[in-house]
């Protein structure tokens, strides 16, 4: 604590305990007087004293009287006299608190009330407040977090413009805000600009920061609200923006985003309806998530993103299409996967360069489009989709992998030469073609519970390898089927 809010902090105990020592004093004097003139017992009240001609700033009366009608209360009419103990000027050593601030209690908090800048950090552990008002903070230098604080209802800075450094952490962490069933309401109205992580969670009515306008670091929302307001905000950093098991039905709050840093990440929100709240966002991102939303039926609004390194989409029950990704053209890894809804991969029209796709349980998803024709896919995980045949133009795998596909009759490969680590054909009851004419290299072949495959045909793709005692496994496939 500085010495300016040292002073103020010391005034106002030195007050307080004036108040008490009067009023002690007053009481002493008037039971002595009254007890040698033999009347009723002496009275003590304390009130507040609105800003007026006693005090300009307000303050406390301190009333001592006789209680003439002995009903234990001292009424107006039994007041003989009244001294006053004043407040002070609040705009009087108003400033800066340097170095970090812990509010546990209500004093805590009464003694931040008029300062307006924070140069450390701002800490809550208070699990019995249910409220806390800070009317004149507008700067804190370093991180806003809430270690304990499961009865608060109400967390307000209205003036709060900035908040965390570029080195901090968090800027604002609620994580443990609002164990509440009934929720807490956040005001950081004024707020715009927060360095560092913003981490939003627990049960927040509305998250809503109506001025922001860039979050230095990432800005990750896991509150259980129906609202996300943020307007004004254009740019996210750090991680990127992550909106986690929220009740919200769009993305609509975020209007004016268009750059975000590394990922945009959303996952199992209920309720999303859909994306397109998204719209301006655009470039390349290091990971797009999508997952445990069964209301999104497509991903419209996600058009200006152009590249993505990890493309991660599973579980949204109601999505059919990729539309949306219309101006996707290079992705590393793609996972789709848990998808009954989906039939087509046709909103993957503009990508042309793919390296790992890993296909799981989307069982309407018959035709995988360009997507598997790729020259620079290196790796292929297919398992538990509607295809019925596949077909392959590259020459060399790393690893690939086709099992449980119940409908699926044919695969060719005319150009393959090599699998560098798997060749797995495994549990596919239909199949009973595999060509691959080229095939010299393989580290490890397993072919296994295919009852249609004949077995003379995995035979001799083993035979026309080059390579020397590959790891081979021919099992439970058509033993008794002819090959030519």
């Amino acid at each position: 604590m500085d010495s300016v809010h040292r002073r103020r902090y010391d005034r106002n105990l030195r007050r307080k305990t004036l108040v008490y020592a009067l009023a002690l004093m007053l009481v002493i004097a008037c039971t002595s007087d009254n007890d040698s003139a033999g009347v009723g017992g002496s009275l003590l009240r304390i009130d507040d004293e609105p800003p007026g001609a006693n005090c300009e700033f307000g303050g406390s009366a301190v009333h001592t009287g006789v209680d003439a009608n002995d009903d234990g209360e001292l009424a107006d009419d039994e007041i003989t006299e009244t001294q006053y103990v004043c407040d002070d000027d609040p705009n009087v050593l108003v400033g800066k608190l340097s170095g970090n601030y812990t509010i546990r209690n209500e004093l805590d908090a009464l003694f931040l009330a008029q300062v307006t800048e924070i140069t450390g950090d701002l800490w809550i552990d208070a699990p019995g407040l249910t409220s806390i008002a800070l009317p004149s903070l507008q700067i804190v230098g370093g991180d806003i977090v809430f270690l304990e604080a499961g009865d608060l209802e109400l967390v307000a800075f209205p003036v709060l413009t900035t908040a965390g450094s570029p080195d901090t952490e968090e800027a604002l962490d609620t994580g443990n805000v609002g164990v509440r069933s009934g929720g807490v309401e956040l005001d950081v109205s004024s707020l715009a600009e927060l360095n560092g992580d913003v981490l939003l969670g627990g049960v927040i009515i509305d998250v809503s920061m109506p001025m922001l306008v860039s979050i230095r670091g990432r800005l990750a929302i896991t509150a259980d609200t129906p609202t996300l307001s943020f307007p004004k905000l254009t740019s996210i950093g750090g991680l990127g923006l992550s909106i986690d098991q929220t009740a919200v039905e769009n993305l609509d709050g975020f209007a004016a985003l268009t750059d975000v840093q590394y990922q945009v990440r959303l996952t199992n929100n209920q309720l999303l309806q859909d994306v397109s709240g998204l719209s301006l966002v655009s470039g390349d991102l290091t990971r797009l998530r999508i997952s445990g939303s069964p209301l999104v039926e497509d991903l419209s609004g996600l058009e200006g993103i152009t590249g993505v390194s990890s493309l991660y989409l599973a579980n949204n029950a109601a999505l059919q299409t990729l539309s949306g990704l219309n101006g996707l053209q290079s992705v590393w890894s793609l996972y789709l996967g848990q998808h009954p809804s989906i039939t087509s991969l046709a909103g993957l029209s503009s990508l042309t360069s793919v390296t790992k796709v890993s296909l799981h349980a989307n069982p309407l998803l018959s035709e995988p489009g360009p997507l598997l024709t790729s020259t620079a896919l290196r790796t292929v995980y297919l398992r538990d989709n509607g295809f019925t045949s596949l077909a392959f133009p590259q020459n060399e795998f790393e690893e690939f992998t086709v099992a449980e596909e119940s409908n699926l009759t044919a695969i060719t490969a005319p150009n393959l030469t090599a699998t560098s680590a798997f060749l797995v054909v495994q549990s596919c009851p239909t199949l009973s073609s595999i060509s691959m004419p080229l095939l010299d290299s393989v580290s490890t072949g397993l072919f296994t519970s295919n009852p249609n495959l004949p077995a003379c045909s995995i035979d001799a793709l083993l035979a026309q390898l080059s390579s020397k005692n590959p790891t081979w496994t021919n099992t439970g496939n058509d033993d008794a089927a002819t090959c030519p």
